[in-house]
């Protein structure tokens, strides 16, 4: 197999990663997204050169300073930590801003702490209206 097949399927390689990350919701924390990346530069430098090895190289060299030096300070400006952790009963009892209309025949939204729930109601409620959360129901208000 020539240099240039195999740098071509480090090329695609890479690409997977990218879907894997994008499309699949795993959780990551975007090191799959970087080692792409990663992996379809280097491959295209290697491409441009004609060398398997330096493409082999490249991908060492940056995945390694990736993990050593810049992951951490990577994953502290990317990763957005949970706000909140809901207990589900403490929602109970709490006030909400109705965010989509609900009537008595069909959910709505509510805002609770910046998080959106869905609602339901036995009277039609606007956006706009504050309403007291009187019980859960599954993950419906």
């Amino acid at each position: 197999m020539s240099a240039s097949a195999l740098t071509q399927g480090l090329v695609i390689f890479g690409l997977l990663l990218l879907v894997i990350e994008l499309f699949f919701n795993l959780d990551t924390g975007f090191d799959l997204l970087v080692l792409g990346t990663i992996t379809i530069f280097s491959g295209f430098i290697g491409l441009l050169f004609g060398s398997f090895w330096l493409t082999l190289a490249l991908v060492g060299l940056a995945s390694l300073v990736y993990f050593l030096l810049l992951r951490k300070k990577f994953k502290q400006k990317v990763v957005v930590p949970m706000e909140q952790a809901y207990n589900l009963d403490a929602v109970v009892g709490q006030k909400a801003i109705v965010t989509t209309e609900i009537l008595s025949t069909k959910a709505g939204k509510v805002k609770i702490n910046g998080q959106i729930w869905r609602a339901r109601s036995r009277s039609r409620l606007k956006p706009g209206e504050k309403v007291k959360v009187e019980k859960i129901k599954g993950i419906t208000l």
